[in-house]
């Protein structure tokens, strides 16, 4: 069975016409600035997105979680592993209402858990919320934070280019899912942020309870 098409109002479609024109522009003079082309840089960007993909960033929250032994520590990766959670589920609840379909459906992709719609970016909703989250949680900055934080805005803004340059994006796909990012690491430090006692708990949890829950 076809799936339903969805037509937004024309208010919405002349806004999609112009993302599209737009990141068209974008992608030939990026392709017309680079010596060798895009297309040379395709692994390098493949990359980028597997440094940014959730299959990578969640097991490592819950490694974090299982090395530290600090309760201060263990409250960072907590609600970085929670916050990484609600940013797979927001993204994912958006995607299945908007149903936008990517600019190019990719035949030879190599990263991994790739859908097939396309606003918000996943990566770039990703990309912003690690940033932003460790900005935060480094406040206030040292000469060496500020750099750490400089790096990854670096990291997340080469991210969000690669996901246009791949055609796996529109601008606006980008656009909303950086936006998102920075909107959930805000709001989870000022509205749902776990609690030192509760997030070691929950790490205790994970260290010794769950494995005595499934021992034999």
């Amino acid at each position: 069975m076809e799936e339903e098409k969805r037509i937004p109002p024309p208010w919405l479609q002349n806004i999609l016409v112009k993302d599209k024109q737009i990141t068209e522009y974008l992608l030939e003079c990026m392709e017309k600035s680079l010596p060798r082309g895009l297309s040379s840089y395709k692994n390098h960007m493949q990359f980028l997105g597997l440094t940014s993909n959730g299959l990578l960033w969640l097991p490592l929250s819950i490694w974090f979680i299982w090395l530290t032994e600090t309760a201060s520590k263990e409250e960072i990766y907590v609600n970085l592993f929670f916050g990484l959670v609600l940013d797979v589920i927001i993204v994912a609840f958006v995607k299945a209402y908007t149903r936008r379909r990517r600019p190019k459906k990719p035949h030879d992709e190599i990263l991994l858990a790739m859908d097939k719609f396309s606003f918000p970016s996943g990566h770039g909703s990703r990309s912003a919320y690690l940033v932003t989250f460790t900005a935060l949680s480094l406040l206030p900055l040292s000469l060496f934070s500020f750099l750490v934080v400089l790096c990854l805005v670096l990291w997340g803004l080469a991210v969000a280019a690669s996901r246009i340059a791949l055609q796996r994006h529109y601008i606006l796909d980008v656009t909303a899912g950086c936006f998102l990012g920075l909107l959930l690491a805000f709001s989870q430090r000022g509205i749902f942020w776990a609690s030192e006692e509760w997030s070691h708990s929950f790490a205790h949890w994970m260290k010794y309870g769950l494995m005595s829950d499934y021992s034999i």
